[in-house]
């Protein structure tokens, strides 16, 4: 009798062991396609003296991501990370259309070395726009809706983790402190270079716009666009570092 009643008991431990290990064997993948489709590689074999920084190749990248997202086909355990890998991949895809388009006539003329600084970096800011859209879309294609992949209005009233403040206080606090410090690094790297109001007041409107710009491309290409088909699989703090 107490062998009968022992038995769901084992089996459930026999459960909670196998989940602990697949879900251990899908951060560990996670980590290690995360770094070799980082410049890691680039870094360790240049520095090792291997390769150098020019022969490195944009399609070691896609190779590479290529092999791990066919490797979430032959090992089903893998399976839940086949999206997150097809992602990341994406990313280094989709600078190929974009690096084509930058070499037209037409986006020289725009926005290339000869017009001016405001057009320069508006031209360059639109590259990461259209890279977080071109992302999205896929995103898209995949069947997942704006707010699967954070496209969409937060809950501003949330608490900040770890600040025990909500986000619309937390936010505005978070910016002044990034922008001071920003400024001061680029004062302290430039001490000739003098700020005056009446200097800066006219960029203002250039500067909020490539700031919001660049804010969205790059965490929805570096950020949400990952972070999406990641957190659920290896959990949220996992993901965050990662």
């Amino acid at each position: 009798m107490n062998h009968l009643s022992a038995e769901p008991l084992i089996r459930d431990e026999e459960t909670a062991d196998r989940t602990s290990t697949s879900r251990m064997l899908l951060i560990l993948t996670a980590w290690l396609g995360t770094l070799l489709l980082s410049r890691l590689p680039q870094i360790l074999l240049s520095e090792l003296g291997v390769i150098t920084a020019a022969d490195w190749s944009l399609w070691w990248w896609i190779a590479m991501g290529a092999a791990l997202f066919g490797l979430t086909f032959i090992w089903t355990a893998l399976r839940p990370l086949r999206s997150y890998f097809l992602i990341l991949t994406m990313i280094y895809v989709v600078t190929i259309p974009l690096s084509l388009l930058k070499q037209t006539s037409l986006w020289v003329s725009w926005f290339g070395p000869d017009t001016s600084w405001v057009a320069f970096f508006f031209g360059d800011r639109v590259g990461v726009v259209l890279m977080a859209l071109g992302l999205a879309g896929i995103l898209a294609l995949l069947g997942q809706q704006r707010r699967n992949y954070f496209l969409a209005f937060g809950d501003v009233n949330a608490p900040a983790i770890g600040m025990r403040l909500p986000w619309k206080i937390a936010g505005p606090l978070i910016a002044l402190l990034l922008t001071a410090l920003f400024t001061a690094g680029i004062l302290a790297m430039n001490p000739s270079l003098t700020l005056t109001v009446g200097r800066i007041i006219p960029l203002l409107p250039a500067v909020f716009v490539l700031a919001l710009m660049n804010a969205f491309g790059e965490e929805m290409t570096y950020r949400a666009a990952p972070l999406s088909q990641l957190w659920q699989v290896v959990g949220k703090r996992q993901a965050i570092w990662m």
